[in-house]
């Protein structure tokens, strides 16, 4: 649902999906520091809008609005 930039000038990106997927079955990308692999993600799970909030940094919290936004707009137009 876009990006922000974190006060340490870290760039988050995230985006939503509409889809039956299995948190379980995801592969994430790895990458390196050094000669040492760090996976992107550290795992993934469903929640919902007012457990991300709980879980996300809090500056992560206008993803959620975002989303939030959108599905209550998709639901009007339907």
């Amino acid at each position: 649902m876009g990006d922000i930039i974190l006060r340490s000038r870290k760039v988050v990106v995230a985006w939503a999906v509409a889809a039956d997927l299995d948190p379980g079955q995801l592969n994430p990308g790895h990458f390196l520091i050094g000669d040492r692999s760090y996976p992107e993600i550290d795992r993934v799970e469903w929640f919902t809008p007012e457990g991300a909030r709980r879980k996300l940094n809090q500056a992560q919290g206008v993803f959620i609005d975002r989303l939030v936004e959108h599905l209550q707009n998709e639901h009007q137009t339907s």
